[in-house]
C-alpha cells in the first residue's frame, strides 16, 4: 500500500473533510440534543413513572377549586 502512494492533490482534502464532517455532525447532534432536552428528565428517573401519578378516578373533584380541577383534567 505504501509503495503506490496516491498523488491526487485533493485526496488529502477529501479525507480531512470527510473526517471532520462526521465529527462536526456528531458533536453538533449531541449539543442540540442536550440543549433541546428537558434537564430534569435526565436527573429525575422517577419523573415519568405513570404508577406514581394519581389517576383521574382517585382524585375527588368536589373538594377541589377550579384551578386544581382544571390542572388535573388537562394533565391526567
Amino acid at each position: 500500500m505504501h509503495d503506490f502512494i496516491n498523488l491526487d492533490p485533493s485526496k488529502h482534502a477529501r479525507d480531512k473533510f470527510r473526517r471532520y464532517f462526521w465529527l462536526t455532525c456528531a458533536a453538533g447532534g449531541f449539543l442540540f440534543a442536550s440543549w433541546s432536552m428537558d434537564g430534569r428528565l435526565m436527573v429525575n428517573t422517577w419523573y415519568n413513572r405513570p404508577d406514581l401519578k394519581p389517576f383521574p378516578a382517585m382524585v375527588p373533584k368536589e373538594s377541589m377549586d377550579i384551578t386544581e380541577r382544571t390542572i388535573y383534567e388537562t394533565h391526567y
